[in-house]
């Protein structure tokens, strides 16, 4: 990128052209932290300031000037502090104001406790985000003048382990139209075993339900942390969402990945639904089948079978493909036939909702976050760490689509 000379925010601001790059207008990081603490510093002091004055008014209990026999208390100027600590650094020459019979500084002390309160939750947000315990320290104390170490950031974020128990015991409503389910593997160190000083990485799967409201809203619904995506991990995660009001009295579908484990469990749980096997996942099992020099026609084939317009033409489209290639392939071929029920499915519902239901796309979209911001930590310490981020980012998911209803249900809103 081109650099220019050394300039001002307000002398420099490009309509056209080229690009800039807008850091060489610093002069140098240490100058642009400083800058941000003094101006971070200044709207703390603005806000503490009117907080005070309100408070007096409130004591005093009328207007200024006003006369009234009543009042509790009397205005009586200000004086100024020569410093205030915070949980951003230190305000000096803060403007007080005084009453007459009681003191404000308690009041003031309050308020900086609720600063120093929304600044740990901020850190732990920052956590719970994706930003490394070692990474947080250094870039508070050069950003804000104020270091915090590692053992403080984890001490802060085991204060929302009752936020964690809160979403794993939550109540859930009959409003879940669509349910997709599937695991993601993170790494947890194990205890060290025999003979051996360190520690070894084990893998845990967290089983995940992501659910589709009938007003069209996205919503992680809940999730477990298990050892293998089987058959009684997936149970015990199914009878959690049943315990906690998921009965499944108005789901209609149910869209997975075809792990054997997971389909047994949900016999038992939503026997009335159908089933939607994933059809990114299908093509990925039929890809690891086909020789090399087959598998951009085969699969180009096999797109006009989940592509159509209709489920007929499905069928159709699919007994073309499978008299194409059952001699050539005819593993790839046997792969589609087993499941090609489950496959279809998905042609039962609105045709507004096809492109969402056929494979769980949806559902790993999330994972993709997982793995973006769980990826500076590499290996997490132990179960309740790996709770608490998966906790942090789906309640960031969640809010971010709250109100939010798919474009899909949009186009079809009164749909069956």
């Amino acid at each position: 990128m081109q650099h220019v000379l050394r300039k001002t925010l307000d002398q420099y601001v490009p309509e056209e052209g080229r690009k800039v790059n807008l850091w060489s207008l610093v002069v140098s990081p240490e100058e642009f932290f400083e800058d941000v603490q003094g101006t971070s510093l200044k709207v703390v002091k603005a806000f503490l300031e009117l907080g005070l004055e309100q408070k007096r008014d409130e004591l005093a209990g009328v207007d200024r000037h006003a006369r009234d026999q009543g009042r509790a208390d009397y205005r009586n100027g200000y004086y100024l502090r020569k410093s205030f600590r915070t949980a951003i650094g230190r305000i000096e020459q803060m403007r007080i104001p005084r009453c007459r019979k009681r003191s404000l500084v308690k009041a003031l002390e309050g308020q900086l406790d609720r600063t120093k309160g929304a600044f740990e939750e901020k850190v732990v947000e920052m956590f719970l985000k994706g930003l490394s315990v070692r990474a947080i320290g250094p870039l508070l104390d050069g950003l804000l003048g104020l270091p915090v170490s590692p053992g403080q950031v984890s001490r802060l974020a085991r204060q929302w382990d009752h936020l964690v128990a809160q979403f794993h015991e939550g109540p859930l409503q009959e409003s879940y139209r669509y349910l997709f389910f599937d695991g993601i593997h993170l790494k947890r160190r194990s205890a060290p075993r025999l003979f051996r000083t360190m520690a070894q990485a084990r893998h845990r799967v967290v089983l995940v339900c992501y659910g589709i409201t009938d007003k069209g809203s996205k919503e992680l619904i809940g999730y477990r942390l298990e050892g293998s995506e089987s058959e009684p991990g997936w149970r015990r995660f199914l009878g959690s969402l049943r315990r906690r009001g998921l009965t499944g009295t108005s789901v209609k579908m149910v869209i997975t990945d075809g792990g054997k484990g997971l389909l047994n469990a949900l016999d038992d749980f939503y026997p009335d639904s159908s089933r939607q096997r994933c059809w990114f996942h299908k093509i990925s099992n039929v890809l690891a089948k086909l020789r090399q020099a087959h598998q951009v026609a085969c699969l180009k084939g096999l797109r006009k079978v989940y592509a159509a317009v209709n489920r007929a033409t499905a069928e159709a489209a699919y007994v073309a493909w499978a008299q194409e290639w059952k001699d050539r392939e005819s593993t790839a071929v046997r792969c589609v036939e087993t499941d090609l029920e489950s496959l279809l499915s998905f042609y039962s519902m609105p045709q507004a909702h096809w492109k969402m239901l056929r494979t769980t796309n949806a559902i790993e979209r999330c994972f993709r976050e997982v793995r973006r911001r769980t990826r500076s930590i590499g290996c997490f310490v132990n179960d309740p760490s790996l709770e608490r981020m998966i906790y942090g980012l789906f309640r960031f998911l969640n809010q971010r689509r709250a109100g939010k209803p798919c474009s899909e249900f949009k186009a079809a809103p009164t749909a069956a």
